[in-house]
């Protein structure tokens, strides 16, 4: 699915509305494409990671289409993590919630990462039955077992944070400095 190309910051946004200030609009139609771009790389993981946790056979490609999955999932963390991380931005009264979500995402970065790493090595010996292998596969499962249950995380609070912004329970100002 593709997204519309929005800019990473909130200050191009600002600059194009001709505010000082950004809107509320402007933050949640920002976060809501991220959101979506989140659980659709999120969805794109577990498919392409199927082989791994049923058990098949692994092959190089197998391992091709994990890592194209795996980056696509560091890149979606990676625009939230910017928009909520926005200097020019800061939100009122949802502090704490930015801040636990910036946490867990980079968390989730750090695990994507991880697993990018394990699955470029596993890639050499995935059509061996080694010892190697088996370990290799084992941590792989590991880290995608905690990556699907950061995922369902990561969307459950990213909707609380969205329906926080869309109940006006919180507000957005921003200066340019």
């Amino acid at each position: 699915m593709d997204f519309p190309d929005l800019e990473n910051s909130l200050d191009s946004m600002k600059s194009k509305t001709g505010n000082s200030s950004y809107g509320i609009e402007i933050f949640s139609i920002m976060a809501k494409v991220r959101f979506a771009k989140l659980a659709t790389a999120h969805a794109e993981l577990l498919k392409a990671f199927e082989s791994f946790t049923e058990g098949r056979d692994i092959r190089p490609d197998h391992c091709d289409s994990a890592i194209e999955a795996t980056e696509s999932l560091q890149s979606a963390l990676n625009e939230l993590v910017n928009l909520l991380d926005d200097p020019a931005m800061t939100l009122m009264n949802i502090s704490p919630n930015r801040y636990q979500l910036l946490n867990a995402f980079h968390r989730a970065e750090e695990q994507a990462r991880d697993l990018t790493d394990r699955i470029r090595k596993f890639r050499s010996v995935c059509v061996e039955n080694t010892k190697q292998a088996c370990n290799r596969r084992r941590n792989i499962d590991l880290i995608i077992e905690s990556l699907k249950q950061t995922g369902v995380s990561l969307q459950a609070e990213g909707k609380t944070l969205l329906e926080q912004i869309e109940n006006n329970d919180c507000e957005i100002r921003a200066w340019v400095n």
